[in-house]
C-alpha cells in the first residue's frame, strides 16, 4: 500500500488532495503547521471524518514519530511563506521519503523560501484554481454565491483574471500521477489543456475579464507531457459542481441558523 504526507493539509489544494489520495487507498498522513484552525478547516477534517487512511497531526507534534517511519513521497501545498523554523521540520520530513512535490503558484515560486536542490524535489506551478472549499474571496465563488443568492443589492462588481483555469480536482489527479511515473524534470507547469478556460468561466458567471501577463513561456515544461493522466472534468463541469457545493453549504447553514 502507498502511503503519502501531506503538508498544507486544510488548504485548498492539500485537502482535495487527501481526499484524491484517501479515494486511491493511500495511508495519508496530513500535517498542518497552524495550531488555531478556521472554521472553514474545522469543517474540511470533518468532512473526512473517522477514515482508516487518514490520519492528522500538527507537525511540532510528529517529529519523532515520523522519523521513525518510512513514506513514499511528501506533497507541499505551499499556498503560504513558511518560516524558518516550518522550512527546518519540512526539510526534515523530505529525509522519509523517496520524492518531494511541491505546488505553488508563478508568484510564490518567484518568492518562495522554501528551496532545495535535492534530485527528489519537483516543483509543480499552478494556473489559477476553482472548484468546492474554494476561497470566499475568490470572484467565482463570489459570483456563484451571488447568483444563488440573486440578491441585486449586494451585486459587487468582481472580474476575473485573463488566465489559465484549472479544476483543483483535475490538478490533484495530476500530482498522484506525478509520483507513480517516473519523471525527472524538477519545474512543471500545470496549464489547463482546455483553451481558453477564462472565456468560458465570463461567460457561465457573466463576469468581465480583465488583462494580465501571460503566465508561460513556450519552453516551460507542462506537466501533460510527462504523466499519462490527462484533465477529465471540463471547465463547464467543474463549475456545476462548484455551484452545488456552495447551494448545499448555504442550505445546511440556513438550517443550523
Amino acid at each position: 500500500m502507498s502511503s503519502a504526507i501531506v503538508v498544507g493539509a486544510t488548504s485548498f489544494i492539500g485537502f482535495q488532495l487527501c481526499q484524491t489520495l484517501i479515494s486511491k487507498e493511500f495511508d495519508v498522513l496530513a500535517v498542518d503547521p497552524i495550531i488555531k484552525r478556521t472554521e472553514s478547516e474545522e469543517e474540511k477534517l470533518m468532512e473526512i471524518g473517522r477514515n482508516a487512511f487518514f490520519q492528522y497531526a500538527l507537525m511540532q507534534d510528529l517529529q519523532s514519530n515520523v522519523d521513525k517511519e518510512e513514506y513514499d513521497v511528501l506533497f507541499i501545498c505551499a499556498e503560504k511563506e513558511w518560516t524558518e523554523e516550518e522550512v527546518e521540520q519540512i526539510n526534515q520530513l523530505s529525509n522519509c521519503v523517496q520524492k518531494v512535490i511541491v505546488t505553488c503558484s508563478a508568484l510564490q515560486h518567484n518568492n518562495r523560501n522554501l528551496t532545495n536542490s535535492n534530485d527528489k524535489y519537483i516543483t509543480v506551478i499552478t494556473p489559477e484554481l476553482f472548484g468546492p472549499w474554494d476561497s470566499e474571496s475568490s470572484p467565482i465563488q463570489q459570483a456563484i454565491f451571488q447568483r444563488i443568492e440573486r440578491n441585486d443589492e449586494q451585486q459587487q462588481e468582481l472580474q476575473i483574471k485573463r488566465k489559465d483555469y484549472l479544476y483543483i480536482e483535475n490538478l490533484c489527479e495530476a500530482l498522484v500521477a506525478l509520483w507513480e511515473e517516473k519523471v525527472t524534470e524538477t519545474t512543471l507547469f500545470a496549464t489547463n489543456p482546455e483553451k481558453n478556460s477564462w472565456e468560458i468561466i465570463s461567460k457561465e458567471l457573466n463576469i468581465p475579464v480583465k488583462e494580465v501577463d501571460v503566465w508561460i513561456n513556450e519552453n516551460d515544461k507542462i506537466i501533460w507531457d510527462f504523466i499519462s493522466y490527462k484533465p477529465t472534468i471540463t471547465v463547464e463541469e467543474g463549475l456545476h459542481l462548484q455551484k452545488r457545493f456552495v447551494m448545499i453549504k448555504l442550505r445546511s447553514k440556513r438550517i443550523i441558523e
